[in-house]
Order: C-alpha cells, then sequence, then structure tokens
C-alpha cells in the first residue's frame, strides 16, 4: 500500500473510535454490515477493516465488489475472490460472522445490485474509483454528461444498497483548496484514468437529491470531528461521511 492508503486507514480507525463512543452507526446487539464498493485486490480492504474490528463489538458481516475485468496480475484471481480469501484468512482479527460475500458488478451502468438483496450495508466504503467512471464509458469518456450520468448511476446503486440508518464513506480527491492544503492524487493518478477532481462534488449533489446528508473531513489535515453547530458544513476537503436519513448528530443520537 502506498503512503496515502495508510493515512486513509488511520483516519478510518479513528472515524470508528468516535462512532463507537457516540452509538453511530454500529450495531451493539448484531453484526455490523460492511460493503466495500470497488474493493481491488484486497490488500487494502483486509488493512482498513482489521484497524477497525475491535470498535464493532459484535463482529462483521464483510461485503465486496468489483468489475468481472478486475484480475490480480500476481495470482490470476478476480479482484472479488482475492478480497474473499484475504478477507477470510484475517477473519479471527476482523470477529468475521460470515463467509464473505462478493459480487461483480459494473457500477456506473445497468441495474445489477451491489449487494444481495434484501440485505443491506450499515456501512458502505467505497475509495477513489469514482475516478474510474471514465474507463467505463469507452468512447463517451470526455463527455461530461455521460460522466455525470455514470457517476449518479453509481450512488443509485451504492443509496440501494445503505440502510436508511447507514453510512458511507467516500475518500475521492477534491478540487477544493480552500483549506490550504493541496489534493494529493493528481501525482498517483495512472495517465489513462485521467484527473477527475470533482468528484466529492457529483456525490455531495446526489446524495442529497437522494435525501442523505454530507460530512466532510480533510485527511491532510488534523482529524476533527464537526459538532452539531458544524453539521452544515460546505464539501471541502477529501473523506466524505455521509448519512443515509438524518443529519449528523455528531453529539447526539443519530438513530431514531
Amino acid at each position: 500500500m502506498n503512503g496515502q492508503k495508510h493515512m486513509q486507514t488511520i483516519l478510518l480507525r479513528e472515524s470508528f473510535k468516535h462512532f463507537c463512543r457516540e452509538d453511530i452507526g454500529i450495531k451493539h446487539d448484531s453484526p455490523t454490515n460492511i460493503l466495500d464498493v470497488s474493493c481491488g485486490r484486497g490488500d487494502y480492504s483486509t488493512t482498513w477493516i482489521c484497524s477497525i474490528s475491535k470498535y464493532v463489538s459484535s463482529g462483521i458481516k464483510y461485503f465486496c465488489t468489483d468489475i468481472p475485468e478486475g484480475v490480480c496480475k500476481d495470482s490470476g484471481e478476480c479482484y472479488i475472490e482475492a478480497t474473499k480469501r484475504k478477507i477470510k484468512a484475517a477473519g479471527n482479527i476482523l470477529k468475521l460472522c460470515n463467509d464473505p460475500v462478493g459480487v461483480e458488478c459494473d457500477l456506473y451502468s445497468g441495474v445489477d445490485m451491489i449487494i444481495p438483496f434484501p440485505i443491506q450495508a450499515d456501512i458502505i466504503h467505497w475509495s477513489h474509483s469514482g475516478y474510474h467512471v471514465r474507463d467505463a464509458l469507452g468512447p463517451s469518456k470526455n463527455d461530461l454528461k455521460a460522466i455525470g450520468q455514470g457517476l449518479q448511476t453509481a450512488i443509485a446503486k451504492i443509496w440501494s444498497a445503505l440502510d436508511k440508518q447507514g453510512l458511507m464513506f467516500s475518500i475521492h480527491q477534491s478540487n477544493d483548496t480552500s483549506d490550504g492544503v493541496p489534493a494529493q492524487m493528481a501525482t498517483l493518478a495512472r495517465p489513462f484514468t485521467g484527473i477527475l477532481d470533482n468528484v466529492p462534488w457529483y456525490i455531495k449533489k446526489n446524495v442529497q437529491e437522494h435525501g442523505g446528508w454530507v460530512i466532510t473531513v480533510h485527511f491532510g489535515a488534523p482529524v476533527k470531528f464537526p459538532t452539531m453547530k458544524d453539521s452544515k458544513m460546505l464539501l471541502s476537503g477529501t473523506v466524505t461521511i455521509l448519512s443515509a436519513s438524518v443529519p449528523f448528530r455528531w453529539l447526539a443520537n443519530l438513530k431514531r
């Protein structure tokens, strides 16, 4: 993993520590369903989930999704199978309560589900793959309308998989540098991917259209969780934490 992934893991660990303390999003009487969107080869998935597992007291049920074309060069496994194998191998650390379940699908088109029906995720994690909407669009990859529609489709699929009391972590580069901290993804992105630094804007727009609420934490700066008075802060950083049906009330009860 590169340094950026380690930073993300630290942020997620601190987030879950906060959620556990404030009784937000994590189940205490049954396993917490976690869905990894665009899981890749599974190394980062295993690392970040291991880092938060001690804050999920009743265990984890793990689900993941990625494209059928995703194949590990070293082992020849598809991404889904590689991720499931690595998660299962860490099952004791994760307090895993199921055999990992994977779904292959195209996130940016069609109507296929990303988690087996009727299961819904308590936590959804979506890290950096929003940029790949351009790869999925083929000849239309530079069409701004097609990009917007592709991301709209992806967010609709994610939203349908998220429990009404659930949380989603979206980790994508932002073009907002008003805090003086420049985005770092440009130096890491593969040339054919293109640099889409407005993915958080699309995500915020579509989530709010679905009735959700958005809070942003910039992992390039010291981690600071907003209080109730900050709950309508503008999207200004890299990590967007999304709540399905109610505003984030960080110091009060999230659940109705």
